[in-house]
């Protein structure tokens, strides 16, 4: 025993002695330089090794206590609970946002107030959880923190994530129907992030909220801003509302916004008050034209028709080949004369689509 005692100190002491030489090298490196480059540059080069893993080693320890901080502040808060606390208290302590909100008869509670508007908007989902068993008291302190907080608005712009889903939003909606959130779901249209466009397509085409057509037009008619197809999308999800609206709407749209308003007719495929489509025929715009004479046919407007029979000799072609695909689709035999005078037309597409639009009468 006293030999391995012996031979152990004697390593420890050769181990300290060693370091003392290392260190005395350093402080004497500028001299090194002089007289043994050889033992200059190898010093240099350890001492360079050692440095690095110094610094190695710090960096390690700073990310693990990062890392460990952050898998804390993801864990559950802890709740002690004292012994001589009631079944009750023990019950409420672990209870969901959603049933804490229930135990609330006349007024929520600030530790219920404070959760909330922690998980602010996340918290919304408790809140429509809740919200039909709860207390009239209670339901009407709901609407005030939905609406103070911003709790839809905040929500509806996490819909491309799926920790938030798009339900939470329509049901909340048919608690708390607020304009001022309506018009914030329609704003997501001009997002910048196309899947956050496309979730409010989505969002505004299962509401099928009247109160957002006019608020469409108006984004309908700022292309620089919306982009119209994403609008159109939410308009034909609403086709018998939207179809009337957009007819109606026309006289008062400017003419660089009628064809795309008067496509979104056509897409619908519902009935319309044809009036002011056919005033449209007589546009000086062709591509209006077009686009009316298309609109028309699209819902079988046969009132049309002596304003079609015209259109079919416009001087442009473009509204001419719309005038016969729209008489093919009303299928009005005053229509095969014409058909077959524009069978001749030396525009080919007027050609073809007087040869398709007869096709429909055998």
């Amino acid at each position: 025993m006293t030999q391995v005692m012996d031979t152990i100190r004697t390593f420890i002491s050769q181990v300290w002695s060693g370091v003392l030489s290392y260190f005395d090298l350093i402080v004497h490196l500028p001299q090194l330089l002089r007289e043994e480059r050889n033992t200059f540059f190898l010093v240099s080069a350890s001492l360079l090794v050692l440095v690095l893993l110094v610094v190695l080693f710090v960096v390690y320890l700073s990310r693990r206590k990062k890392k460990t901080r952050e898998e804390n502040a993801d864990k559950p808060l802890t709740v002690f609970i004292p012994v001589e606390s009631s079944g009750a208290d023990v019950e409420a302590v672990f209870l969901p946002l959603s049933e804490r909100i229930l135990t609330c008869k006349e007024m929520l509670s600030e530790d219920v107030l404070l959760r909330i508007r922690k998980n602010n908007p996340k918290s919304l989902a408790d809140i429509v959880s809740a919200y039909e068993r709860a207390t009239p008291a209670v339901k009407e302190q709901l609407r005030a923190i939905v609406r103070e907080q911003r709790m839809m608005e905040t929500y509806s712009r996490h819909l491309t994530d799926t920790a938030y889903p798009q339900g939470i939003l329509v049901d909340a909606w048919r608690y708390f129907p607020d304009d001022a959130v309506l018009r914030s779901f329609v704003e997501l249209l001009a997002s910048r992030d196309e899947h956050l466009q496309m979730a409010a397509v989505r969002l505004l085409s299962t509401l099928k909220e009247p109160k957002s057509l006019p608020m469409l037009v108006l984004a309908l008619i700022q292309p620089d801003h919306f982009l119209p197809s994403r609008v159109a999308e939410v308009f034909v999800s609403m086709p018998k509302q939207s179809a009337a609206l957009l007819a109606r709407m026309l006289p008062e749209i400017e003419d660089r916004h009628k064809e795309a308003v008067l496509e979104i007719i056509a897409q619908t495929g519902m009935p319309f008050e044809a009036k002011n489509v056919i005033a449209c025929l007589r546009s000086k715009n062709y591509h209006i034209r077009a686009a009316a004479a298309l609109t028309l046919g699209n819902g079988r407007i046969r009132d049309a028709l002596p304003e079609l029979l015209i259109a079919a000799n416009d001087k442009r072609w473009q509204v001419r080949a719309a005038a016969a695909k729209a008489l093919g689709m009303i299928g009005d035999q005053r229509a095969v004369v014409i058909l077959e005078a524009l069978k001749l037309d030396k525009e080919g597409w007027v050609a073809v689509s007087a040869e398709e639009a007869l096709a429909r009468f055998q």
